[in-house]
């Protein structure tokens, strides 16, 4: 329920799935603040726990009074990249329920791998980089081979591959 907790166990987690430490799992206790479905009257709580921890533990709330606090931006800014933010949510949503569904076989067409030598991570270059034109990455994409690659120790796997190429 704090956005900023949040973003310091991730970039932990970050730090430690790079050095080669395995994966982690980030748990979260959240607050519902409607029931698990349209069904579901949510009955067992009371309209004043909700609205406590609306008003106490909200993550968007306690975002916006930190950014208030700090003056990073002023009320009427705040109001208007909340706006900006929701218009954005919408089009994203009309675009979303308007748009036919996709044929099945799209299923694995933008799965990636990023499988790219350390070199290249430390460059911060990414073999995962979708874009056609991505000017000096453009070898980090499409598959191309790496110029890096057989100097780390993945001995040559640098480059991108899509799961639909790979043995399932």
């Amino acid at each position: 329920m704090d956005v900023i907790a949040v973003y310091e166990a991730g970039k932990e987690v970050i730090t430690k799935v790079k050095a080669g430490e395995g994966p982690h799992i980030i748990e979260m206790q959240t607050y519902r603040y409607r029931g698990h479905s349209m069904s579901d009257p949510a009955k067992y709580r009371t309209r004043e726990e909700v609205q406590k921890y609306r008003s106490e533990r909200d993550p968007i709330e306690n975002l916006k009074s930190r950014i208030l606090e700090a003056k990073m931006m002023n009320e009427e800014e705040f109001k208007q990249l909340d706006r900006e933010i929701k218009e954005i949510v919408a089009d994203a949503a009309d675009f979303a329920q308007s748009s036919p569904e996709p044929d099945p076989a799209e299923l694995w067409t933008e799965v990636l791998v990023d499988d790219a030598p350390p070199e290249c991570r430390k460059e911060g270059k990414s073999h995962a980089d979708p874009s056609p034109d991505a000017g000096p990455l453009a070898h980090h994409d499409r598959g191309q081979p790496c110029p890096l690659a057989g100097k780390g120790r993945r001995g040559g796997a640098g480059r991108r591959r899509h799961l639909r190429d790979r043995d399932r």
